[in-house]
């Protein structure tokens, strides 16, 4: 499970990094690449545990540019991360 990656393309112009959270013991840092396109505003995501729920979300973003977002994740779980388009048709 090191180095868990998500990524999402779209279109890239700019880079926007948060403050790297600190994992605990049993627990794994995952980076979320968000990319965007015209329509940053429209995009959101959630991250589900399969034990624990909704542990992670971000959202909406700005236009043409590139988020990364680090969650902890207990290790040995299993996740499901589903991305929005408000407009809904991305």
């Amino acid at each position: 499970m090191k180095g868990l990656q998500l990524i999402v393309f779209a279109a890239a112009v700019g880079y926007f990094y948060p403050a790297r959270p600190q994992c605990t013991s049993g627990q794994e840092l995952v980076t979320i690449e968000i990319t965007t396109d015209d329509y940053g505003s429209e995009t959101t995501w959630s991250l589900f545990s399969q034990t624990t729920g909704l542990i992670a979300s971000g959202g909406p973003y700005g236009s043409n540019a590139t988020y990364y977002e680090q969650v902890c994740v207990d290790t040995g779980d299993c996740y499901r991360f589903v991305i929005y388009d408000a407009f809904g048709d991305g």
